[in-house]
């Protein structure tokens, strides 16, 4: 079985005349937005689709490749013998395009609807499915017409190599630390993570909150990261006792995960992938998005009980090495165990 990311080089020369292709398509239709829609195009399936052909064609022994991709439109070729193609997701854009407003704009909403053709029909192609999450499944086959045979959930593991006990990293259970990371801050909460965190000020002088996203953030308590080598936002991991990401959208959080490696008690929402990473009132908190009340209360219960924050740190690191780490992942996609 190959497990591959796909990329545009390994059509060779070739790439650069897609690469322009997918360029001017996406400022055709996405105008302001072309940058970050540009793999949105049909443009971008049409050449993933060729990626796809080459990869299955140079590697005609093996009995599966795993794509990992948002879509992948090619067709294998019929009979006997060919590789079983599996596409590992985290989620698609009719479930993002279907997500309440929240008073800011999602760019996958403005996707072009006949991405969203393409996107079903190169589901449709595939033999099997693998989704991160168990709450995805039934929401994607609803979603883009899908029998439930076909679609799979296998989890996911972390994307930061984190291992408290391996790296043999320790937590002052006393310190009054949490910690957020996420690129788009709107869509993460930060915003009202910040406000439960002027709540939770007032309680705790000298709580503190790291902060990991591209932007800076200046208020009291609060530190910011803007750039972070991998060691030492494993550093802050396993420092702070709590992780926090309110978010308002989350396909699967993996940075819920790397916390859970790290032995944080983490404090998420109600929507996405969080019901299912997060054990409320086990290994950590949920409250609905948007309640900042409920958030700083939250916060301020576990500041309150070290040895609860522990305990939950303890519990979802326990979690983790049962279910979220890649060794098991790819047992399931084996269908080795459930």
């Amino acid at each position: 079985m190959i497990y591959r990311r796909q990329t545009l080089r390994e059509l060779g020369v070739l790439r650069y005349a897609y690469a322009l292709r997918m360029i001017l398509s996406a400022y055709w239709v996405y105008r302001r937005s072309a940058w970050l829609l540009m793999d949105r195009t049909r443009a971008a399936f049409v050449a993933r689709s060729r990626v796809n052909a080459r990869l299955v064609q140079q590697n005609p022994e093996v009995d599966a490749v795993i794509l990992i991709a948002s879509n992948s439109g090619y067709e294998p070729p019929l009979g006997p013998g060919r590789p079983q193609l599996l596409l590992y997701m985290d989620h698609g854009n009719l479930l993002s395009k279907a997500l309440a407003p929240r008073g800011f704009s999602l760019e996958e909403s403005k996707i072009y609807p006949v991405w969203n053709s393409l996107e079903r029909r190169a589901l449709r192609m595939q033999d099997r499915i693998l989704v991160m999450g168990k709450l995805v499944k039934p929401a994607l086959e609803a979603a883009y017409g899908l029998q439930p045979e076909k679609v799979r959930a296998v989890g996911a593991g972390p994307g930061l190599d984190a291992d408290i006990e391996r790296d043999r990293g320790s937590k002052d259970p006393l310190n009054r630390t949490i910690l957020f990371v996420g690129k788009l801050a709107p869509v993460k909460g930060l915003a009202i993570l910040l406000q439960a965190f002027a709540r939770v000020r007032k309680a705790y002088p000298d709580a503190t909150l790291h902060v990991v996203t591209p932007s800076a953030v200046a208020a009291p308590g609060v530190v910011p990261h803007t750039q972070l080598e991998e060691g030492e936002l494993k550093k802050l991991f396993y420092s702070c006792c709590i992780f926090a990401m309110p978010a308002f959208k989350e396909p699967l959080g993996l940075v819920f995960v790397e916390a859970m490696w790290s032995k944080c008690a983490c404090v998420g929402t109600t929507t996405g992938s969080m019901p299912e990473l997060i054990e409320d009132g086990v290994t950590g908190y949920l409250v609905e998005p948007g309640d900042a009340a409920a958030l700083a209360d939250r916060l301020m219960t576990l500041l309150a009980d070290p040895e609860k924050t522990r305990i939950m740190g303890e519990r979802g690191y326990a979690a983790a090495q049962r279910y979220w780490n890649w060794d098991a992942v790819v047992a399931r996609m084996f269908g080795e165990k459930d």
